[in-house]
């Protein structure tokens, strides 16, 4: 097609072709005479006629499209009902999925709070087990020192009583010697002075020797009652380091089992954490679905009505060119009416003006011409 053609401007022509002037609008020479006569018909009809026609015409147009509109109508309600619906199940969903969205985060938060507060009381236990270690600890060098005390104060208590038994021994050792010295003072009355001198120092050193005797004694009695009472407080001590070992073994028993038990917790908090994971993902790739879904009802519904308003636009044109052509039927038909009606006129007028014996033959030709007219 050159960019020379163009249509035929007669009312239901659609030929293309190349004009030889820019003052040729009609494809034939027919069609130009055709168009020539419908004007000539539309200018012997009068104004109120072609006026009368054209309100008709519109009126013929509206009562064919009234239904077509009231279809169209219906459809656009439905469409926007349906759509209407389409978006309150969408909200709904959202709703939904923002509820439970909501839940599993407050539910997350809750498990973290668990899990901190798991973690702190995990520390407290570790602290307690350690202070418990400790303890026992010190219980053990108390014990330590004890057993030690109680070993020194039995070295003290054997030193002592060997202390006593060289003293006991010195006693009898001096006691042999006064009964010698005094078989001596009897049987040598001449040696008397430095005997009885002697005497006197011995029993100088026997007063002195017992009351070492006697400190050595209450010494050793101090000793022992020290040292019974240091191993008494060593068993004590002992017994106490035992008690808080067994405490400690408990509270690390304890601590062992809770620690246990947190690691549980914890196993099972972050399975809460990675089932609700899992279920906002779900969540996530529902409502993505349900977009898409949405989006593709939405691009159906919005080309049903695209094309729904190009039908009806194709039979209102459809409507249009059937109306135009029954015009132009009707135009035709009224052309073809004034057309006989002048014919009549001249007929009539040429009998006025005929003589007498040509009437037969002007009368038949007449009623052929009537009798031919619609």
């Amino acid at each position: 097609m050159s960019a020379d053609e163009r249509v035929c401007a007669l009312t239901g022509c659609e030929n293309w072709f190349s004009p030889r002037s820019n003052r040729q609008r009609y494809c034939s020479p027919e069609h130009a005479a055709d168009a020539r006569t419908r004007r000539r018909a539309v200018e012997d009809l009068g104004v109120d006629d072609y006026l009368g026609a054209l309100r008709q015409l519109g009126h013929d147009t509206l009562t064919a499209l009234q239904p077509r509109a009231t279809e169209l109508t219906t459809a656009a309600t439905e469409l926007t009902t349906a759509l209407n619906t389409v978006v309150a199940g969408f909200t709904d969903l959202d709703a939904a999925a923002t509820a439970r969205i909501a839940d599993a985060e407050a539910r997350a938060h809750q498990a973290s709070v668990e899990a901190a507060e798991a973690r702190d009381q995990a520390t407290r236990i570790a602290a307690e087990r350690d202070t418990a270690v400790t303890r026992a600890n010190t219980a053990n060098q108390a014990a330590t020192e004890a057993h030690s005390a109680r070993r020194a104060a039995e070295s003290d208590a054997a030193a002592a009583r060997r202390d006593l038994a060289a003293a006991v021994e010195a006693r009898h050792l001096e006691s042999s010697r006064a009964d010698r010295a005094e078989a001596a003072a009897v049987e040598d009355r001449a040696r008397a002075e430095s005997a009885d001198q002697r005497a006197a120092r011995l029993a100088t050193r026997v007063r002195t020797l017992t009351t070492e005797r006697r400190d050595l004694w209450h010494r050793l009695t101090a000793e022992t009652a020290r040292a019974e009472s240091a191993a008494a407080e060593a068993n004590s001590a002992r017994q106490t380091a035992e008690s808080d070992a067994a405490v400690a073994k408990r509270d690390l028993a304890a601590a062992t089992e809770a620690h246990s038990a947190t690691q549980q917790d914890l196993a099972t908090v972050r399975a809460v954490l990675a089932s609700t994971r899992a279920e906002l993902n779900t969540l996530r790739a529902d409502l993505t679905a349900t977009r898409t879904s949405l989006a593709d009802a939405h691009t159906q519904a919005t080309a049903a009505q695209s094309q729904a308003q190009r039908a009806a636009d194709s039979r209102v044109e459809a409507l249009h060119r059937e109306h135009t052509q029954a015009l132009e039927r009707h135009i035709t038909t009224a052309l073809t009416a004034t057309a006989a009606r002048n014919q009549v006129q001249a007929e009539l007028a040429y009998l006025l003006d005929s003589p007498a014996e040509s009437l037969p033959a002007h009368l038949r030709r007449l009623h052929d011409s009537l009798s031919s007219s619609p």
